[in-house]
């Protein structure tokens, strides 16, 4: 008999909030131009900085979400890897590799295979990819926190998130 996991409606309603702050900040864009910015009056300028400490929570959502997500499962750390980059670095390549080439007519400076290979495995073919960069280090990382935080005690698991969050601040 199988048995289904029952579903966390909390989950879902971070998600959608984070879906809903992810789009805001893409629909601010103009605001957050340095000129933009430096044009708005005290009571704009206030509003704004509210406005965005809430919806640059966003991605931090998004990170926490997998995470959590990710360390509730039980799973070999072969299967972990091959499962996540079969489905993350195929698309990842590809599109890359059409930014790439469209990169290259616009700068009208042609394409080469080892310039290709050295930006996509150094900082990357175009910034909108940053996220995906992130994502790996999650990936990468993930499997050794599972081990790590299964063998933790409550009180040890506190004292790691708060040495994390200072070395953060």
């Amino acid at each position: 008999m199988e048995t289904t996991a029952k579903r966390n409606i909390n989950l879902d309603y971070i998600r959608s909030l984070a879906i809903v702050n992810v789009i805001c900040i893409h629909s601010m864009g103009i605001l957050n131009e340095k000129e933009s910015v430096d044009a708005l009056s005290f009571f704009q300028s206030f509003f704004y900085s509210i406005y965005s400490t809430f919806i640059y929570t966003g991605v931090p959502l998004f990170v926490l979400l997998s995470g959590s997500l990710l360390l509730a499962k039980d799973e070999f750390v072969s299967s972990f890897y091959i499962k996540r980059f079969r489905r993350l670095l195929q698309p990842f390549f590809i599109w890359s590799l059409i930014a790439y080439i469209l990169l290259s007519f616009k700068r009208e400076d042609g394409c080469s295979v080892f310039d290709f290979m050295k930006s996509f495995f150094s900082c990357g073919v175009h910034g909108i990819y940053w996220y995906v960069y992130m994502i790996i280090g999650l990936y990468l990382f993930t499997p050794f926190l599972r081990k790590l935080l299964v063998s933790c005690s409550r009180i040890e698991m506190s004292v790691f998130v708060g040495l994390l969050f200072f070395i953060n601040f």
